[in-house]
């Protein structure tokens, strides 16, 4: 819809030049014309670009795909981290939430007559995170958590697809709610958008990167249908800072395209194991590498293992 945007502004433009040119000619009623033409694309650019700014914030519902994944660590008594990543872009935030149960709403935005004929798709975006106990908090002057996650952008079609009748005709404006969901230490949640509600559950298979020293989850990726962990792998690297790092993965991601994203295309370092899924790599390492060699550290001392 951008292009389309953009080349009605551009006519709207070239039409009102025309005009001025027409008048300047002396040609009265074609530069009346041109002018006409001129506001009824003016009007029509600015109409899409409303659209457009309505829609920056909301994000296409992907098929039979996850759009969001939680992790959770405990803190203390009732007390978790939660780092919510959105899918597939991978957007990471982290919240600190206090309670013993978590669930997700959002808003949805469903296309009607001529903009459903167009093929434009259902969008959602995702609104708050809250949580509620289920027994008295061990601390009563904490409350439960509640957090934002929308934050309007432009002019919010969501709120036009549910009060105005001129717009309900193009969009409505819904919402999906998240069934509550228990707040456990180390339990990892992916969310669907399914209808009218969102699906937390533990059945997609996701890989995850963990910063060492902080413990802190720096973003996790969906394995694919059909699919395994080391494509998944690959993008997750993608979208990670990797500079001055040292990426620590298990034999299964030994692989020359991940070697060759965390050094030549990140910058990083990685430790990689050789076992014995890999037959001919392990021999290889066992024939040219020495019985002691292993790769140097800070302090340069050295040993080695291949299993």
């Amino acid at each position: 819809m951008q292009g389309v945007a953009v080349v009605v502004t551009c006519f709207a433009l070239v039409a009102l030049l025309l005009g001025w040119s027409r008048w300047l000619a002396g040609r009265r009623l074609a530069a009346a014309g041109h002018v006409l033409m001129a506001i009824a694309a003016a009007s029509g650019a600015l109409l899409m670009w409303s659209v457009l700014a309505g829609l920056e914030s909301y994000e296409p519902v992907p098929r039979d795909q996850p759009i969001a994944a939680l992790y959770l660590e405990r803190t203390g008594t009732q007390a978790y981290r939660a780092t919510l990543t959105r899918l597939p872009a991978g957007r990471v935030q982290v919240f600190e939430l206090n309670g013993d149960q978590w669930h997700l709403e959002a808003r949805t935005l469903d296309w009607q007559g001529l903009a459903a004929q167009l093929g434009l798709g259902r969008r959602y975006r995702l609104e708050r995170l809250s949580t509620r106990a289920a027994r008295p908090m061990s601390r009563p002057e904490i409350p439960a958590s509640s957090y934002g996650l929308g934050g309007d952008a432009g002019n919010d079609l969501w709120a036009k697809g549910r009060t105005s009748p001129a717009w309900m005709r193009h969009v409505r404006g819904g919402h999906a709610d998240g069934p509550w969901q228990p707040l456990a230490d180390g339990a990892l949640f992916t969310v669907r958008l399914d209808g009218k509600a969102l699906r937390g559950s533990g059945g997609t298979q996701l890989v995850g990167a963990v910063n060492a020293q902080s413990g802190r989850t720096l973003g996790v990726e969906a394995v694919a249908d059909k699919s395994n962990e080391i494509p998944a792998g690959q993008t997750l690297l993608d979208r990670l800072e990797l500079d001055g790092t040292i990426a620590l993965m298990d034999a299964l991601h030994t692989q020359v395209q991940t070697a060759r994203a965390i050094v030549q295309e990140g910058g990083g370092e990685f430790v990689l194991f050789v076992k014995g899924n890999q037959s001919g790599l392990l021999h290889q390492a066992r024939h040219f590498l020495p019985e002691a060699f292993s790769p140097s550290t800070a302090a340069g001392r050295s040993g080695a293992r291949t299993d």
